[in-house]
C-alpha cells in the first residue's frame, strides 16, 4: 500500500511507546492522539482513519466500530479480548484487521516476583506467620514460603526460572498439561487447581479464555490459601469467580490479594467506584485488596518491545 493513502493514524495510549517509536508514527501518518475519550469522542476520532494504536484501556464498542469498520489496528499487549466488544473482536480477527505488538512477558515475570520479595509486604507476612526475618538480605525470607504458580506458559515458566533454588518449594498447575520443564528438585507439578492453592504464595498466569478458564478459580480453591498468603494476579480478574473473591477478601483478612487487571477498566472502573453500590465496587473497597492497575509489564523494557513491534507491523502490513 502508498504511504500517501495512509492520511491518518490515531493512538490511544503514547505513553507505552518510546519517544523513537512516537517519532516514527509522526513521519508516517497523520497522527492524533486519542487518549481517554469516551465511545462517543473516539468513534468520531477514528472517522477516516487508517490505524489505530491502542493499549487496553479504550473498548472498541460497536458504535466506534460502524464508525469506521474497515479501521486496522495495533493492538501494544498479548490479550485484546476485553478491549473489544466480541462481536467487533470476531470481525476483525476474520478480516485481518488486527494486529498484535506482543511485548512485556519477561517484565510481567519479573514484576511478579518483586511483589513477593517486597519489603513490606514480606516481612509483615513472615513477621505475621512468626517465621524468622533476614536481616541482611529480606528476599531470603522466600525460603520459608511455599510457592504455586497458575499456568506453565511463557510467563509462568520464566517466573519458576526466577524462583528456582529460592522458595521452600514450588508447585505449579496449567490446564494445558504443559510441563515446567524437567522438574528439577523443588518443582513439582500438581493435577488438582485445588490443591495448589495450599500455599504461601500463589501467582497466576493463565490466558483467558472466554468460556474455559474465565472463572475457573472460585471460592473453594481461594480459602485454601494458607494464613497470611499473598495471592498475585497479573494476569486477568475473570480467571477468578468475583462473588467467592468477595467473599474470600471479606472472611480471610489475614491475606492479601494484588491484582493488575480489574474486571472493567478506565472509564466503566471510575464509575463503578464512583457509584457506591455493586459487586465489583465491594471488591475494590476490600482493605487486603491492592490494585496496580497495569503496573505489572510496565517497564522501558516493555516499551521497547511495543515500540519496535509496532513499526516491523506497520513496515509488513501497511507500508509495503
Amino acid at each position: 500500500m502508498n504511504t500517501r493513502t495512509l492520511k491518518k493514524a490515531v493512538i490511544t495510549c503514547p505513553g507505552r511507546i518510546t519517544h523513537e517509536a512516537l517519532s516514527f508514527l509522526k513521519e508516517k501518518f497523520e497522527l492524533a492522539e486519542a487518549c481517554g475519550l469516551p465511545e462517543e469522542e473516539l468513534a468520531s476520532a477514528v472517522h477516516g482513519a487508517a490505524l489505530l494504536v491502542m493499549g487496553g484501556d479504550e473498548k472498541i464498542t460497536q458504535k466506534v466500530h460502524r464508525a469506521n469498520p474497515g479501521l486496522r489496528k495495533i493492538f501494544l499487549g498479548v490479550d485484546p479480548v476485553f478491549a473489544f466488544d466480541p462481536e467487533v473482536l470476531e470481525h476483525d480477527r476474520s478480516r485481518n484487521l488486527l494486529f498484535l505488538a506482543d511485548g512485556g512477558i519477561a517484565a510481567v515475570a519479573s514484576t511478579t516476583v518483586e511483589e513477593m520479595t517486597d519489603p513490606v509486604l514480606l516481612k509483615s507476612r513472615l513477621a505475621k506467620s512468626f517465621l524468622p526475618i533476614p536481616e541482611s538480605n529480606l528476599a531470603e525470607g522466600l525460603r520459608y514460603q511455599r510457592v504455586s504458580v497458575i499456568g506453565a506458559g511463557r510467563i509462568g515458566k520464566i517466573v519458576m526460572e526466577k524462583l528456582a533454588g529460592r522458595c521452600g518449594e514450588i508447585a505449579y498447575y496449567d490446564p494445558k498439561g504443559r510441563s515446567g520443564g524437567n522438574d528439577p528438585p523443588g518443582l513439582r507439578a500438581v493435577k488438582e487447581l485445588a490443591s495448589c492453592f495450599e500455599r504461601d504464595i500463589v501467582t497466576v498466569h493463565l490466558a483467558l479464555i472466554p468460556g474455559q478458564t474465565e472463572n475457573m478459580i472460585g471460592y473453594a480453591e481461594l480459602s485454601r490459601l494458607r494464613p497470611n498468603g499473598l495471592l498475585i494476579n497479573n494476569a486477568r480478574s475473570q480467571l477468578i469467580e468475583p462473588a467467592g473473591l468477595l467473599r474470600f477478601l471479606r472472611e480471610r483478612t489475614d491475606a492479601l490479594y494484588v491484582c493488575d487487571v480489574f474486571y472493567v477498566e478506565g472509564g466503566e472502573l471510575r464509575d463503578t467506584i464512583v457509584s457506591g453500590a455493586g459487586l465489583f465496587r465491594d471488591i475494590f473497597s476490600c482493605p487486603n485488596f491492592l490494585y496496580t492497575r497495569h503496573l505489572a509489564a510496565m517497564r522501558p523494557e516493555t516499551y521497547e518491545e511495543y515500540g519496535r513491534n509496532m513499526i516491523r507491523i506497520i513496515k509488513e502490513k501497511f507500508l509495503q
